[in-house]
């Protein structure tokens, strides 16, 4: 179990700072053949985000914003699970994980009323081998969904895309140690956009 407060954004004079309010809870059972699953929940609660912002010099795409300042609220509930087997003497890890932000609004549209919400996100992948001893690899291919407000961009993978979220794609990547303290990879992103009418599309930040 693991529990987290964290200051996001101090501002002198002001009782309306930005935290974030983090917990995770997660077990592993050993299973035959030498093989574990490992499983967690999480929840990641915002505050005071709608206020202000967070004081930074660049804001990722993918929030729907009025300037800097984000429009949405933030409780974010994961799940994660990895199995851990063995295929022809080489350790293979499958992992999925979802996200959801509960506290998503409405995304209003003039003339046509509340749209969706633009809420959810997930990723599911495979680890084959390990790079960590000396002269060995691993390979892995990840599917990554990632809607407008699953969780707040600015904290989001800032490689997958341009960083942020509104973005769906794969990633895949080959590693090897040469020896115990250097790790050689090369990994590769392919992602296109989910809502064009959202950041970072084309037709406008709270368009649908």
């Amino acid at each position: 179990a693991t529990a987290l407060q964290m200051i996001i954004d101090e501002d002198s004079g002001s009782k309306a700072d930005q935290w974030m309010f983090g917990g995770q809870v997660g077990a592993e059972y050993r299973l035959p053949a030498q093989a574990r699953l490992r499983f967690a929940g999480a929840y990641y609660e915002w505050t005071n985000n709608r206020i202000t912002d967070f004081g930074q010099a660049v804001s990722q795409d993918g929030n729907r914003r009025s300037g800097t300042r984000l429009l949405n609220d933030y409780k974010v509930a994961e799940l994660t699970t990895q199995l851990s087997v063995w295929a022809c003497g080489l350790p293979l890890k499958l992992q999925g994980t979802v996200v959801r932000n509960v506290a998503a609004r409405f995304q209003e549209v003039a003339g046509r009323g509340n749209q969706r919400r633009n809420q959810a996100g997930y990723q599911t992948g495979a680890i084959l081998g390990e790079a960590a001893n000396p002269h060995t690899w691993e390979w892995a291919y990840f599917y990554k969904w990632s809607e407008s407000d699953a969780t707040v961009a600015d904290v989001a993978d800032s490689d997958f895309g341009n960083g942020g979220t509104n973005r769906r794609g794969h990633i895949g990547w080959v590693g090897y140690s040469p020896n115990d303290w250097s790790q050689l990879k090369f990994k590769y992103f392919y992602t296109k956009v989910i809502a064009n009418g959202l950041p970072p599309g084309t037709n406008g930040a709270n368009n649908p």
